[in-house]
């Protein structure tokens, strides 16, 4: 094949140079173009290169040429920046396209050979390959358990050492229900008070301990209270610290049951005999738990007759556990007769505001709600007179509603508290008090401003 090419070639070649001018005018260029083609496709079967794949690639390559001079002749006569970037972006895709089309497919890249992934891979032979057979037949080591839970408290019958009897007495009382109490004047005012049940106090005994009358009258206070006294010696200090949590203790902390919290629905009507002064609450629902520590009591006596009528602060979604215990110490220092705090967004009872309220926490009858919009509606049914404390308005809206805002110095001349038991609302420490509970109170309550 290759001797028929080679003469038909010099055949060709030598008959154009003895032929005339003439005879090389009648030859066609397209059949000589033909002729090539014939010539060169032989050549590729010889050489064993598909003749399909060739031409399918050079037909691509064609194709991706006249389109790309077609867009780059239209770039070259754009008439702006908008249409010029959308032909480049239109180049940039042909030549992605273009690189695409010679790559593998996804099952061709699985299936190959020569790849290290596919089949090939680690995870394809353990699964359904030679090793899948080789793995299983090795002998591998059982997996260690965990060690069996160890409980802390000791068993029945074991001898304990000497250094554990703080955890025996821990260990040994009903800590379900209780929390500890730590400082000198919290612990003081549980003791004195008599509204908790008392498990157990604890002294530091240890050699820098300083003793004083506050340390002589809660000793004796606990005496007379039946409350078991551990004193707890120096290399057991640590112990009181996690009791206390890590804060200041004084040396003194009482295990003792919650702080009884009723919840309350509203507030109720008054009494005002001689020997019952004081006011009526409407309970809430309790569960057997939460009943046994506050109780079925729906009466609040007076402890004072400082105002005619009673006076209660009402909380409203307080967060920070010392704002919450100062207010608890200023109302108890004030004389107010009770503080109502709302469930929902607020700091609870925890040794941590207790510790903040110095033993005003113990001295104040507390309660609480859900909702703080039906709790002022109710209670202004019962003949409640309701002050929202918000920020001085602004003199138009002062004016439009004369009857809705007062200030501090109204409320020194009317003194409403000869007439009607009322609430003083307080609110959130960063967004105060909601509009739903501003627009439920009676009145909105503002200490003006005296500006230089």
């Amino acid at each position: 094949m290759a001797g028929i090419r080679n003469s038909l070639v010099q055949h060709l070649f030598s008959s154009s140079g003895t032929t005339s001018s003439s005879f090389n005018c009648q030859v066609r260029a397209s059949s000589l173009s033909a002729i090539h083609r014939g010539v060169r496709r032989s050549q590729r079967v010889q050489d064993d290169e598909p003749i399909s794949a060739t031409l399918a690639s050079k037909r691509r390559g064609a194709e991706w040429d006249r389109r790309g001079r077609l867009t780059a002749k239209a770039l070259s006569g754009v008439s702006s920046p908008r249409q010029a970037q959308k032909l480049r972006k239109k180049l940039d895709r042909d030549q992605e396209d273009e690189g695409k089309s010679l790559r593998q497919t996804r099952r061709s890249r699985f299936l190959d050979p020569e790849k290290p992934f596919g089949k090939n891979s680690l995870v394809y032979q353990l699964k359904h390959g030679v090793l899948k057979d080789e793995v299983a037949s090795l002998k591998l080591r059982r997996p260690a358990e965990p060690a069996p839970f160890r409980s802390l408290k000791p068993e029945k019958g074991q001898r304990l050492s000497q250094s554990s009897a703080l955890e025996q007495a821990i260990w040994g009382k009903p800590a379900a229900t209780s929390q500890f109490l730590y400082g000198k004047s919290v612990v003081k005012a549980a003791l004195e008070q008599h509204r908790r049940k008392l498990y157990n106090l604890y002294i530091y005994a240890g050699d820098t301990r300083k003793d004083s009358k506050d340390d002589a009258a809660i000793s004796s206070a606990a005496e007379r209270r039946g409350v078991p006294v551990t004193m707890v010696p120096h290399g057991e200090q640590s112990m009181m610290d996690r009791m206390s949590m890590g804060r200041p203790h004084n040396g003194f902390v009482l295990e003792a049951s919650p702080l009884q919290q009723p919840p309350i629905t509203s507030l109720g009507g008054l009494e005002e005999s001689l020997g019952r002064l004081g006011f009526h609450v409407e309970l809430g629902y309790q569960s057997k738990e939460e009943e046994a520590v506050n109780g079925r009591e729906t009466f609040v006596a007076r402890k004072n007759d400082i105002t005619a009528k009673p006076f209660v602060l009402f909380l409203n979604e307080i967060l920070d556990p010392g704002n919450l215990g100062g207010l608890l110490r200023t109302a108890s220092y004030l004389g107010i007769d009770a503080v109502v705090m709302t469930n929902r967004s607020s700091s609870t009872l925890t040794p941590v505001v207790l510790k903040s309220a110095a033993g005003a926490a113990e001295e104040v009858s507390i309660f609480t709600v859900d909702s703080p919009v039906d709790f002022v509606e109710r209670s202004k049914k019962a003949g409640w007179k309701v002050y929202a404390a918000v920020a001085p308005p602004d003199s138009k809206l002062a004016r439009m509603h004369e009857d809705k805002f007062i200030s501090t110095d109204a409320v020194e001349r009317r003194n409403p508290l000869s007439k009607d038991p009322c609430v003083l609302v307080l609110g959130n420490e960063g967004h105060g008090l909601s509009k739903p509970v501003k627009m439920a109170a009676d009145y909105e309550l503002s200490i003006p401003r005296h500006l230089a």
